[in-house]
């Protein structure tokens, strides 16, 4: 039998030979699909023929499209960042400075001679025979002029000069009130507290954006 399997792995394409044959001989036992060359040693061994080949039928199962590549997934929301302040600075006419929303100034009176127009002096204009007025008379200012300088003794209305600021300017700003309003809360009394603590929220809510 172990001979005969040999012998099938042998011939493994010869489909249409269903005969082998088994010579005998001085060498021993030999297998070939060609007869023998001494007929005397000689046998024949009849193989089935294999079976047919089935072709598989095709398939009745419809191709399903392919799915559609899963959405991509959204990109982290990033924290918005806190834009910095912006708002106008204004000058008085003492030197103070001042925040403007709108960028438009205070209106305020004040004598033409600290006006640079005037070319005189305060003690020139409203020296003796000037015209001076207490704070009080201020709501109802002189329109009389002195004899000895009339335009420098009267009385104009200025507007203080804004600008926007920029974002290093506001926050410089910013910092410098935050710091004068800590330092009087330090020494408030109960009368001003709440109000410079209002202040002072305020100053550090903008400040966060610097």
């Amino acid at each position: 039998m172990p001979r005969l399997l040999l012998l099938l792995a042998c011939f493994p394409l010869a489909t249409a030979a269903t005969e082998v044959y088994r010579c005998t001989g001085p060498d021993g036992i030999g297998y070939q699909d060609t007869p023998c060359a001494d007929a005397r040693g000689q046998s024949v061994i009849h193989l089935a023929d294999p079976p047919p080949v089935v072709q598989a039928a095709p398939s009745d199962v419809v191709d399903e499209e392919p799915a559609p590549p899963a959405a991509p997934a959204p990109p982290p929301t990033a924290v918005p960042e806190i834009p910095p302040p912006s708002f106008y600075l204004c000058v008085a006419t003492d030197g103070s400075r001042y925040v403007s929303e709108d960028g438009i100034g205070r209106r305020s009176l004040v004598p033409y001679a600290m006006l640079a127009d005037s070319g005189r002096s305060l003690a020139q204009a409203y020296g003796p025979g000037g015209i001076g007025v207490s704070a009080p008379e201020l709501q109802h200012p002189s329109s009389i002029p002195t004899h000895a300088d009339p335009l420098g003794a009267s009385w104009v209305w200025v507007v203080d000069d804004c600008h926007h600021a920029d974002a290093i300017e506001a926050c410089a700003y910013l910092r410098n009130e935050l710091d004068k309003v800590t330092g009087q809360l330090r020494r408030a009394f109960s009368d001003t507290e709440a109000r410079l603590e209002q202040e002072q929220a305020e100053l550090r809510e903008r400040l966060r954006g610097c």
